[in-house]
């Protein structure tokens, strides 16, 4: 085996290569490198292809390809090609290694310039940071003026409902308007407090002590029957039983009604708008059960001396 092919054949097996491994990496083709390690440059195409070969090979091998180039000048005179160093000589007679060189092939630089420069380029780096933490303030910012807003919008409906209580908290607050859904607003109800609200400034939220008790009639101490009337004045879930058994339980309108049972021993209603049905017991109208949107639960039982 010719000197040259040996060295390249040894570098390669000591890697633990295989020449299709070879040709995989550096593009050579397999007949050629098998040709440059048996010294059978006939078998490559042109001698400049040869020496391109054997140049790329010995840097993918970690070899200095300039002593092998040199050898093969001095083998293959013909070849023309310009001498390279003076030292081939001086490696190959004194039968010591070929240092290795970092070899990497046409490809790699290419794929380690792309890391290096983004590695390298801090004030690219450091304004992409700046310009991250700068919307990640102004999101804060916004969300903080949104919430702001909203906390402003919710002072002026509570210092609305504040200015009905600014006269005096013993006054009776009569609503007689219907709402968009054409239901009822809660019947009158009186207070009981004699405490006077102080007017305060508009920013300030005051929730008036006000204790309320709709005004109804007494029921008769004796009743041997329970006729229960109801009529819906606004939309709400109720519950009705009559003697222990449940006759309605729906969500209900005020396209729906009036309803009539007769209970021989109670009547009991629950509903989670007392504001929205009007109670009848025995011809007598005690009205609603309570303001709006307050859950409810009567119960009127027969009586007997």
């Amino acid at each position: 085996m010719e000197e040259i092919g040996h060295i390249l054949r040894e570098a390669r097996e000591a890697k633990s290569l295989t020449i299709d491994d070879v040709a995989e990496k550096t593009r050579i083709n397999e007949r050629f490198i098998t040709a440059l390690e048996q010294g059978e440059y006939s078998k490559l195409p042109t001698p400049a292809h040869t020496r391109g070969f054997l140049r790329n090979y010995a840097r993918f091998l970690h070899l200095d390809p300039d002593p092998l180039l040199e050898r093969y000048q001095q083998t293959n005179p013909k070849d023309g090609a310009p001498a390279g160093t003076g030292n081939a000589m001086t490696y190959l007679n004194s039968k010591r290694p070929i240092p290795e060189i970092q070899y990497q092939s046409f490809f790699d630089p290419v794929n380690k310039e792309l890391p290096d420069a983004f590695a390298g380029n801090s004030t690219s780096s450091g304004q992409s940071l700046a310009i991250i933490t700068a919307l990640i303030i102004a999101i804060i910012l916004i969300i903080m003026r949104i919430l702001t807003l909203t906390s402003n919008n919710n002072f002026t409906i509570q210092n609305s409902f504040n200015d009905l209580f600014t006269n005096n908290a013993t006054s009776t607050i009569t609503n007689t308007v219907t709402t968009d859904n054409d239901d009822l607003v809660p019947a009158p109800f009186t207070s009981n407090s004699n405490e006077a609200v102080s007017n305060t400034s508009r920013n300030q939220i005051v929730i008036p002590t006000v204790v309320a008790t709709p005004t109804r009639p007494t029921l008769p101490a004796t009743m041997n029957r329970v006729q229960l009337r109801l009529d819906i004045l606004e939309r709400t879930w109720v519950e009705v039983t009559i003697d222990g058994e449940i006759v309605l339980t729906d969500l209900v309108t005020r396209e729906d009604g009036p309803y009539e049972w007769e209970a021989l021993q109670e009547a009991k209603i629950l509903t989670g708008n007392a504001s929205g049905l009007f109670v009848t017991i025995n011809d007598i109208e005690l009205g609603r059960l309570g303001p709006r949107n307050q859950v409810a639960e009567e119960t009127w039982s027969v009586t007997t001396n």
